[in-house]
């Protein structure tokens, strides 16, 4: 009881510090997030925080963020490309899963399109156990898209290995299931 009472009133006053500091830097377009509220502020100055000190979960939260302009981040590219490719330089597979969507479809003028580097991000985010990258692998090997050929042997073996690290990835149970028929 002792410690929740002592982390309230140090939330609580932290809060305070940030409300003032904050009040200092609104609306200064260099800064890497929006300010929306008090609240909202604090949750974004924790992960600007965690992303600077180079923790890869935050790095690829705060570039997507950034990437689609979401969760009160001002929308900023070249910010958004650089803290993603922080967090996929520690291979943190959702970075480099975002990263080759980015290459996919290109982003603006800063990432060139090339299939090349998007399929080489994609299966290093697979490689790496990431559900999501697994299961984009299997859709593209049943299908022979993205300049993956038609193979469902390997398009069996991605959608496994989505389904035994997310058994709630509907992509990997729907392409499982298509095998039993």
């Amino acid at each position: 009881m002792l410690g929740r009472l002592e982390f309230k009133i140090h939330n609580s006053a932290e809060k305070k510090r940030l409300a003032r500091s904050l009040t200092k830097i609104r609306g200064d377009s260099r800064e890497s997030f929006a300010v929306t509220s008090v609240a909202a502020a604090y949750g974004h100055a924790q992960l600007m925080i965690l992303a600077q000190r180079g923790v890869s979960w935050a790095q690829a939260v705060v570039g997507t963020r950034m990437a689609m302009g979401i969760n009160g981040f001002e929308k900023r590219e070249q910010a958004a490309l650089e803290w993603l490719c922080k967090a996929a330089a520690q291979n943190y597979p959702p970075a480099l899963s975002e990263l080759s969507d980015l290459h996919r479809v290109g982003f603006k003028s800063l990432v060139r399109k090339s299939q090349e580097k998007a399929n080489e991000l994609l299966l290093k985010s697979a490689n790496l156990g990431f559900a999501l990258a697994n299961s984009r692998l299997a859709l593209c090997y049943i299908q022979g898209a993205c300049g993956f050929e038609k193979n469902p042997d390997m398009a069996y073996f991605r959608a496994s290995v989505a389904f035994a690290l997310d058994s709630k990835d509907e992509r990997a149970a729907l392409i499982l299931g298509s095998f039993s028929l």
